[in-house]
């Protein structure tokens, strides 16, 4: 290419003089910023897909709040989650439960400021899929809080959901330093 159209940055760089010079100054740096971008780029593709791999084998509750229908869940109302063959009957009376436990919950704390994605399941089978053992419910964070079908009621519902509320107000991080309330026993700050 030594047409008129291009202007080398020294007449020295022109192609005929310095082939070998001017691929080395003008198109090396781009062959290799783009074989650093390329590693990077898979570096961090990498990097993603171990979190996401080490998420949903550490905590599976928290990525099926991610993607509740890729873990047999339907969506009942606002952040309610039940598994797709939860009949019409039981849907009622999970949502009645939850209206319940917010009900108490607000009661005790005041305007409730954590929103909490519920996962309701009806088999025990869901429940150990997304860590749940043989508890009745558990949470994570504040974002998350899971039912088993022996948890099921207002009673668990509103521990788990209080757990969220707890979190989301003293934050999730403080948990480590604890700045909580003190209690009677002597525990707390």
């Amino acid at each position: 290419m030594t047409g008129d159209c291009v202007q080398w940055p020294h007449p020295s760089l022109q192609p005929a003089a310095q082939s070998a010079t001017m691929s080395a100054l003008i198109y090396g740096t781009d062959v290799t910023m783009r074989r650093f971008c390329i590693n990077l780029g898979f570096v961090v593709g990498v990097t993603i897909a171990l979190c996401v791999a080490g998420m949903t084998y550490a905590l599976p509750s928290a990525a099926a709040a991610i993607c509740p229908a890729c873990y047999g869940f339907q969506n009942i109302s606002s952040d309610v989650y039940v598994q797709s063959r939860t009949t019409e009957h039981e849907r009622a009376a999970i949502a009645n439960t939850l209206d319940a436990a917010r009900t108490l919950l607000t009661q005790f704390w005041g305007p409730l400021k954590a929103e909490p994605r519920v996962l309701v399941c009806s088999d025990d089978a869901c429940f150990e899929r997304l860590g749940g053992g043989r508890r009745r419910g558990m949470s994570v964070f504040d974002r998350v809080a899971v039912l088993s079908p022996r948890g099921n009621n207002a009673v668990i519902a509103v521990h788990e959901l209080s757990m969220n509320e707890l979190h989301h107000r003293i934050g999730s991080l403080s948990l480590t330093e604890w700045r909580g309330p003190d209690f009677p026993n002597g525990r707390g700050r």
